[in-house]
Order: structure tokens, then C-alpha cells, then sequence
């Protein structure tokens, strides 16, 4: 068989195949996109037999308020990850999953190294209002803390918080409880100034939902199936208790026994699924999206 042959034979079922576009990894530190993209694959292998084989394809790089507009345009990507948000979800098709299971809100601090004994004295809220938060300059998180009036160092730049936190422009960067370590360690050689602070969190409801645009129903479908699929199986439980991303987190009581604040988020709709699969539901309270 010919070359030529055998090229037109992978060209022709590659372009009639279910491309969908997805973002890259943001840098080569962006750890937690593996999690997501293997979420997603084994979503659509677990719909393949009812919509057909999918291929997942990278669009070009972006941050997390280009990648929503573009979304919502249909252009360059067809589904996004993201916290949710009451204006998120009207612009967007949420798929009402939870893909951490109510971890994103429960948040640890990376911080510098030599501001150690500074938190060690955070014994209220009010004594952590006295520090700057690095955050997304479009990610949800920031209208979280501003609500609580803690001040926030804006960044539209992933990468660059991680710098920001060591040259102490801002104090602490509040990482999801699954991110912040492998953030960390992940850069370790390069930002040895960094710390995650184990004693302290904020925590907040914060769902983290897959999107797609409003036109795109047969997607839609297909990753709610999926997800169902997943969470009704416990195929979900399974994913995070392996995933390297999440793994570390377990058992999960271990890792949340330390002083917390509560931040309230009224930016979000209360969703009525609770997936409380950790048994955490009456003693934290905050997995109750």
C-alpha cells in the first residue's frame, strides 16, 4: 500500500472524525491540565458508542477570560473548564458536575518562605486582611476575596502570580487544596522561595463545571451523559483518588483539620446536586454545591 494511499486514508477519518478543540497547557508548570484533559477523554470514551469516536485537538494558548469569549463566540475552542459564576452561566452551557467534587473552594496559601512567622500570627480573618492575595485578573476568585475585602494583586498572567508571591509584591496566592502543592514542587528549582502554608485556608463554594457555547446542545449532551456516567458509577471517586493531581489529597480529613475562614460567594447559583462522596458535607460545610 502506498504512501500517498495510506495519507489520504488518515486524512479522510481524521477530518470526518468529532475534533474538539481544547486549550493547551499554560506552561510547561500548568500540572492540573492533564487532569482535565484525561477527565475529558474518558468522557467521551464512555459516549463513543452512542456519539462516535472524538479526538481532542489544541487550539492555541490563552487565559481563562479570552478562552470564555472565545467560547461563547464559538471560536478556537469548543469546551472550557472554569469556576463558575452567576454571568458565566448565563453566557455559557454549564454542565452542573462538579469535576473536583467541591475541593476548589477549599483553599491553602503559597506564600513566601520568610513571611512564615507573619502567618503564623493570621489568628482571624481580619488578621489576614491585613496581606495581599495574588489572583486572576478575570478568574472569579477575586470578586470571592474582594467581597470579603481582602486585597487583591490582579495578574492576567498564570505564571506570573508564582513570581509575584517571590519578590512579595502580594502575600499569598490561595491555591484549590489538590493545586497548590504540585505547583509548588513543580517549580521548586526555579522559585525554591516558595512555600505552601499548611495551617491555614479559605474556604468558599466554588463549583468547577466544564462549559460549552450555547449552540453547541449535541456536546452538551454528550459530556452531562458522560460525567452522569462517572458519577453515578463512581468512575468520578475513582478518577481523583489516581489522578497524580488529586491523589495527594487523600484520605481527604487528614489534609482539612486546620483553622479555616469561611468566605461567603454570591456570585454563584446554588446548584442542588450534592456530592458529598467524601463525608465531608456536615463537618465543613462546604461541599454543598
Amino acid at each position: 500500500m502506498s504512501k500517498v494511499f495510506l495519507i489520504i486514508i488518515f486524512s479522510f477519518v481524521f477530518l470526518n472524525a468529532n475534533n474538539i478543540k481544547v486549550i493547551p497547557p499554560k506552561s510547561e508548570f500548568d500540572t492540573i491540565h492533564d487532569y482535565y484533559f484525561k477527565l475529558l477523554k474518558k468522557v467521551l470514551k464512555l459516549t463513543e458508542s452512542k456519539y462516535g469516536k472524538a479526538n481532542i485537538l489544541f487550539s492555541k494558548k490563552m487565559e481563562q477570560g479570552r478562552a470564555l469569549v472565545y467560547l461563547k463566540e464559538g471560536k478556537f475552542i469548543d469546551i472550557h473548564w472554569a469556576g463558575t459564576s452567576k454571568k458565566r452561566e448565563k453566557e455559557l452551557k454549564a454542565i452542573k458536575i462538579p469535576l473536583f467534587k467541591g475541593l476548589l473552594g477549599f483553599r491553602k496559601l503559597i506564600i513566601h518562605k520568610d513571611n512564615i512567622e507573619k502567618f503564623n500570627e493570621v489568628n482571624t480573618l481580619e488578621d489576614l486582611k491585613k496581606y495581599k492575595a495574588c489572583q486572576g485578573t478575570h478568574w472569579p476568585d477575586t470578586k470571592i476575596l474582594e467581597n470579603a475585602k481582602i486585597k487583591v494583586v490582579k495578574n492576567t498572567n498564570y505564571e506570573a502570580m508564582f513570581y509575584q508571591i517571590k519578590s512579595k509584591r502580594c502575600d499569598f496566592f490561595p491555591r484549590a487544596i489538590f493545586e497548590a502543592n504540585p505547583e509548588v514542587e513543580s517549580r521548586k528549582d526555579i522559585l525554591p522561595q516558595l512555600m505552601v502554608y499548611k495551617n491555614l485556608a479559605l474556604v468558599y463554594e466554588f463549583p468547577m463545571y466544564f462549559f460549552v457555547s450555547k449552540k453547541n446542545i449535541n456536546l452538551y449532551k454528550r459530556i452531562k451523559e458522560g460525567l452522569t456516567i462517572m458519577l453515578e458509577t463512581k468512575e468520578l471517586d475513582k478518577f481523583m483518588m489516581n489522578h497524580e493531581i488529586t491523589r495527594h489529597i487523600f484520605p481527604i480529613e487528614e489534609k482539612i483539620n486546620v483553622k479555616s475562614f469561611k468566605l461567603d460567594n454570591p456570585y454563584i447559583n446554588k446548584n442542588k446536586i450534592t456530592d458529598d462522596i467524601f463525608g465531608l458535607q456536615n463537618k465543613k460545610g462546604y461541599l454543598n454545591e
